[in-house]
């Protein structure tokens, strides 16, 4: 919000200063910066935009083994999705064509349920209502887990007092997550992969969604596989996701925007041959707010915790509930 800092931040990413405009804009001014601006060399102004970016290549490279080496444990083989959403399409469509809900294999030797198809149906009974929801929940709980393992390898998260680091990680998990599953959606069949396998109208059968928040999750995950997001730039957008010092009271917000903004240089360095690629990805994080889906998860949740036992088995999961439930 101050301008002094936004001023700081535009000159640190290479700003003119020569070239900012006071007072009227006339044509006889416009027609002078224009002639100053072909007799500029094209190579000096390449040298000077990269020279701008002060990032130490190797912390950068230490930071990213570190957070792959971190979702590579709780999603095996997460990069060979980046930039390749085509690698689903089979699976997309073999779930569409078989319109499939999904029963729990309590044989598979795994502590979190398996999803497996199941005979055609046209409607859930609320057993298999049940079944959605104990996925749904036991996989939002793997998801908390792995959030925190992946903030503690950012450089100076830990250094946060304990409750700054509790509110960053309940305000923003919600997209933390989605950032990362983008490219399992199919838009055109509306299927989704992630923590349930199925076409999404299923959750409207019982309730669990909105169709228009459906739409706008598709449409949104269409936009980033439009984008061929690197895993790369995926990894850092989550971590500029966490440190959002805007949806959270916090102690030490200063700290945090120092945090952040380290990682948003990382991404710029990153991005650095694109002209308008860095802002590009920031302005997603502006459109994924506003899919508001912490407030859906919360939805989620309450009727999870009415109408379920089971959600007493998932204790990280009730302690984040009052950050998730949704406004009145």
């Amino acid at each position: 919000m101050c301008s002094y800092c936004r001023y700081q931040r535009c000159v640190d990413v290479g700003m003119s200063k020569q070239a900012i405009k006071q007072g009227r804009y006339t044509h006889a001014r416009r027609a002078q910066y224009t002639k100053e601006i072909k007799g500029i060399p094209l190579a000096d102004v390449k040298t000077e935009a990269v020279d701008c970016i002060r990032v130490d290549e190797g912390q950068l490279n230490c930071l990213l083994n570190k957070l792959t080496e971190v979702q590579e444990k709780y999603i095996p083989g997460l990069r060979k999705r980046f930039p390749n959403p085509e690698v689903f399409h089979a699976t997309h469509k073999e779930i569409y064509d078989n319109q499939c809900i999904f029963r729990v294999d309590t044989n598979l030797p795994c502590q979190l349920p398996k999803c497996l198809p199941c005979e055609k149906v046209d409607s859930i009974n609320e057993d298999e209502k049940n079944i959605i929801s104990e996925i749904i929940t036991s996989g939002l709980d793997s998801l908390i887990r792995f959030q925190v393992e992946f903030v503690k390898c950012i450089p100076g998260f830990k250094e946060l007092c304990l409750a700054d680091q509790s509110e960053l990680l309940k305000a923003s998990f919600c997209e933390f997550g989605y950032i990362g599953d983008t490219c399992m959606f199919n838009p055109d069949m509306k299927v989704m992969l992630g923590l349930i396998n199925m076409p999404a109208d299923k959750l409207q059968m019982h309730d669990l969604c909105e169709p228009e928040f459906i739409d706008s999750m598709m449409e949104y995950a269409r936009k980033m596989q439009n984008l061929r997001l690197t895993f790369e730039e995926m990894t850092i957008l989550r971590g500029i996701i966490v440190l959002s010092t805007d949806r959270c009271e916090l102690q030490n917000p200063t700290k945090v925007e120092e945090i952040q903004w380290t990682l948003v240089q990382y991404l710029q360095f990153m991005t650095r041959h694109s002209k308008s690629r860095l802002w590009t990805l920031i302005g997603q994080l502006t459109s994924l707010r506003s899919l508001r889906l912490e407030q859906v998860v919360g939805k989620l949740l309450n009727n999870f915790k009415q109408t379920s036992p089971f959600m007493n088995s998932f204790p990280v999961i009730k302690r984040s509930y009052s950050k998730c439930r949704p406004k009145s």
